[in-house]
């Protein structure tokens, strides 16, 4: 299931290479960048130049853009991205803070602040009963984010969950992996259980009840996929939200 990445020479003359459809890479600067069907992908994600080739991979998240976010008060002006549900604690305010590109990644910038009652704050990018998933599929979600506001302070973990539901839609279980946000992209694997119909992810910021919270978050290209691995980021066309592919390369 992994990718092949193949270092890269330039005396590899006469290469054939077919892909049907667009793909992105991370070019020498850091920077992520879409290509066009057919274009082979030399990628620097390892710090090196190498050939990118992947098999074909369906992103689930119809909205890994972030369109439709509006800078402002959650629920009094502004707006998360479309498709993307949130689950939070009394005593906290949700804000978009900016909106925008990051090295070629589409963004918000979400901040939590307040005193929080309960436990738990939870940032899906998509609802309970939209991605169908079946038993021992091995699923695994990614996105990228990192802290640009605020300190953790009052936060004790920050975590990439997976959750599981029934196919009605109630919640079965979940399993998360504990991120650094001094890192870009992070990624969660798990295997369905026997009883799962539905699968979906998001970041969970685990706070403190009656301390305060102040962060902000940047936070981009959510995927979730069938596969062991997460591959490359997969992205609809631009105003036109929907679960992508990216073919064979």
């Amino acid at each position: 299931d992994a990718d092949v990445l193949f270092r890269y020479h330039a005396g590899w003359a006469g290469l054939s290479h077919t892909r049907a459809s667009t793909a992105t890479l991370i070019d020498r600067t850091g920077t992520l960048r879409e290509v066009g069907p057919d274009v082979p992908r030399i990628d620097w994600s390892h710090g090196r130049p190498a050939l990118r080739l992947e098999p074909q991979r369906t992103n689930q998240i119809r909205n890994p853009r972030c369109e439709g976010a509006v800078i402002g008060v959650v629920g009094s002006g502004g707006a998360l991205p479309t498709f993307w549900p949130m689950d939070t604690t009394s005593g906290l305010t949700l804000s978009v803070e900016a909106t925008g590109i990051d090295a070629g990644l589409p963004y918000i910038d979400l901040r939590i602040q307040g005193t929080p009652t309960g436990a738990t704050v939870l940032q899906y990018f998509e609802g309970a009963t939209q991605i169908a998933a079946a038993p021992d599929e091995v699923w695994t979600g990614s996105v990228y984010a990192r802290l640009v506001g605020g300190s953790l302070s009052g936060v004790t973990d920050v975590s990439l969950r997976i959750a599981e539901y029934q196919s009605g839609g109630g919640i079965l279980r979940s399993s998360q992996q504990t991120i650094d946000l001094a890192n870009g992209r992070h990624s969660h694997t798990a295997t369905m259980g026997a009883d799962t119909g539905q699968v979906r992810h998001g970041l969970a910021l685990s706070v403190t009840p009656g301390q305060a919270v102040d962060v902000t978050l940047r936070i981009g290209g959510p995927q979730l996929e069938r596969s062991a691995v997460a591959s490359s980021l997969i992205l609809p066309p631009s105003g036109s939200p929907a679960a992508s592919s990216r073919a064979l390369d």
